[in-house]
Formats: structure tokens, sequence, C-alpha cells
């Protein structure tokens, strides 16, 4: 008597634990995507603030690379820029105190 209800609720809990399991993948490789993504457009931004090409930032090419990272909505670069905290992220960053920001410097700090 208890036999085929028992299974029933074993193969629908089962059920629903592989649809909540794929569930699960699927958000985290969205989520791994849209990381990606930021990487990538981040990397796109550093290029294109660096106004010399030495792969090092400036003050001012680091401004330039925070607005473009804040209008993609990228990492805290939007409250960097609306409270005016450049120098202060640049001086977190500027790890060697060299006046400039690498990207290694920037990978360093995220980890």
């Amino acid at each position: 008597m208890f036999g085929k209800p028992l299974l029933a609720v074993s193969l629908t809990s089962s059920v629903k634990i592989t649809v909540l399991c794929t569930a699960l993948v699927a958000l985290s490789l969205a989520q791994a995507q849209k990381a990606s993504a930021s990487s990538q457009q981040a990397a796109s931004n550093f290029m294109q603030a660096d106004g010399n090409g030495d792969g090092a930032l400036t003050p001012a090419e680091f401004k330039a690379f925070i607005d473009l990272n804040a209008a993609h909505s990228i990492g805290r670069a939007q409250t960097v820029r609306d409270r005016n905290l450049y120098g202060r992220a640049f001086g977190r960053l500027d790890a060697n105190g060299d006046g400039k920001v690498t990207g290694a410097e920037l990978q360093s700090a995220g980890r």
C-alpha cells in the first residue's frame, strides 16, 4: 500500500531535483557568460582609455576608464564616478605607487 505512493513521490522529487539542478546550471552559465562579457568590455575600455598605448593608465586615463566602465555598469565604476572617488580608487589600485595603474594591478585587485 505504501510502496506505490512512496515511489511516485520519489520520482516526482527526483524530477523536481533534476529540473532545479538544470536551472541552477543554466543560471551559473548565464552569470559566467555575463562576467566574461564584462571582463572583455573592461579590457576594451582599458585599451580605449590608454591614450598613449603604454599599457598603464595615468590618473586622467584612469578617469576615462572608470567613466567607460560606469557606462557599461561594470564593477563599482558607477559608484566611483557618482561619488567622484577617482583619486581614492586610483591610489588603492596603484600598488607600486608609480603614478600609473596597469592591467596587472587591476587584475590583482580583482582577486
